[in-house]
């Protein structure tokens, strides 16, 4: 599955900058695209165990804004550039999905981008256990797609679920992943 950038139906990411709102602190992060073996492929991180937030899970490579930012599409070009090694430079962006709340209070940013790549990225260790490259065809693909309703505070959420054996994408990467994918031509 090849896609052609000006048929993803997104959002300008232009001096994007975090919403005030009290409790929620602002956060970004790059769905990293690139093209290979004629298909366009997603980058995701693997968050190390040693994290004390969502370790071990299949991340977007992202994290919180710092004031110094400036704007929202600066944090995930920084965070992808910190965890995988990605220069920003190197990145094309294209737009965004619309901002999403995280259970553990945040207001996350998705901010989209293409690069050249392959390109030799490197984990930081400190932060990532692995780089997870996955075909986008295989994840539009119905059969490798759940949905489930599960509790948390009190209130009902539906979880977006991805299997790209052994990983298993979900929570807010697969609820931001089914917003991208809804969005494809």
């Amino acid at each position: 599955m090849k896609i052609q950038d000006s048929e993803l139906r997104l959002l300008p990411h232009q001096d994007l900058k975090p919403a005030s709102l009290a409790r929620l602190k602002p956060a970004a992060v790059l769905l990293p695209l690139y093209e290979a073996e004629g298909m366009d492929w997603l980058v995701f991180t693997r968050r190390s165990p040693h994290l004390r937030q969502h370790s071990g899970q299949i991340s977007f490579p992202g994290g919180k804004f710092d004031a110094e930012d400036g704007h929202l599409a600066w944090t995930a070009l920084r965070e992808s550039w910190e965890e995988i090694g990605l220069p920003p430079a190197e990145v094309t962006l294209l737009g965004s999905l619309p901002p999403m709340e995280t259970i553990s209070d945040y207001l996350l940013y998705p901010i989209v981008g293409r690069f050249d790549g392959p390109l030799d990225l490197k984990v930081n260790p400190t932060e990532i256990d692995e780089i997870i490259c996955v075909p986008l065809a295989h994840l539009a693909d119905p059969a490798f797609q759940r949905r489930e309703q599960r509790h948390y505070r009190g209130r009902e959420h539906l979880i977006h679920y991805f299997d790209y054996p052994p990983h298993t994408i979900w929570g807010i990467t697969g609820q931001i992943l089914a917003d991208f994918l809804a969005r494809l031509p």
